[in-house]
C-alpha cells in the first residue's frame, strides 16, 4: 500500500470517527425524520399515503434507537465516568472500522483486477498484431502468385486465358508421374 494511499484511507477513517462521535446527537435532533415529514404533507395523496407508511417506521426505529442510545449513556457513564464513549459507541466505531477496511480490501482487490484485465488486454492486442502480419504475408504472397500465374500467361507460356479449371487440373496432373521422384 503507498503511502499515498495510507493517508487517504487515514482521512477517511478520521472523517468516519468524526461522524461517528456526532451520531448520539443527530439521532436526537432527528432532522431527517422531520424534513421528511415536512415534505409528505406537501406531497400528491397516492404518494404521501404510500410513504406515509414507511415515515412511522422510520420514526419508530429512531425512537428504538434514541432510548437505546440514552440508556447506554446513563448506564456507561455510571460506569466508566462521564466522557466514555460507552460500548455502543465503541460498537458503532468498530463497525465503521470494519467497514473501512472492507472498503479498502475491496479497492486493492479493484485495482488488482484492473491489472490483470488491462494486461490480458496488452496480450491479445499483441496476439492480433501478430496474426495480422500472418494474414498480410499470406494476402502478399498470393498476390504474388497471382501475379505470377498472369505472367505466364500473358507471355504465352502455359495455357491460354480462356483455359478454365476443369481443363488445367487435368493437364498438370500428366506433369505429376506418380512413379518418378521428378516433378517435371
Amino acid at each position: 500500500m503507498s503511502s499515498e494511499e495510507f493517508e487517504k484511507l487515514h482521512e477517511i477513517y478520521k472523517s468516519l470517527f468524526e461522524e461517528l462521535k456526532l451520531l448520539p446527537e443527530k439521532a436526537l435532533r432527528s432532522q431527517g425524520v422531520t424534513g421528511m415529514d415536512e415534505e409528505l404533507r406537501s406531497a400528491p395523496s397516492a404518494f404521501r399515503n404510500m410513504m406515509s407508511t414507511k415515515l412511522r417506521m422510520y420514526s419508530r426505529d429512531l425512537g428504538k434507537l434514541q432510548r437505546d442510545m440514552k440508556t447506554s449513556d446513563s448506564g456507561s457513564s455510571s460506569q466508566a465516568g462521564v466522557g466514555n464513549p460507552g460500548p455502543v459507541a465503541e460498537s458503532v466505531l468498530l463497525q465503521g472500522t470494519d467497514s473501512l477496511t472492507n472498503a479498502s480490501q475491496s479497492i486493492e482487490r479493484t485495482l488488482r483486477i484492473a491489472a490483470e484485465t488491462d494486461q490480458v488486454g496488452t496480450d491479445i492486442i499483441e496476439e492480433l498484431g501478430g496474426q495480422r502480419e500472418q494474414l498480410d504475408r499470406a494476402r502478399n504472397k498470393a498476390d504474388d502468385q497471382q501475379a505470377a500465374v498472369r505472367r505466364h500467361h500473358h507471355n504465352g507460356v502455359g495455357y491460354s486465358s480462356s483455359c478454365g479449371l476443369s481443363e488445367v487440373l487435368p493437364m498438370m496432373s500428366k506433369l505429376y508421374n506418380p512413379e518418378q521422384t521428378l516433378y517435371i
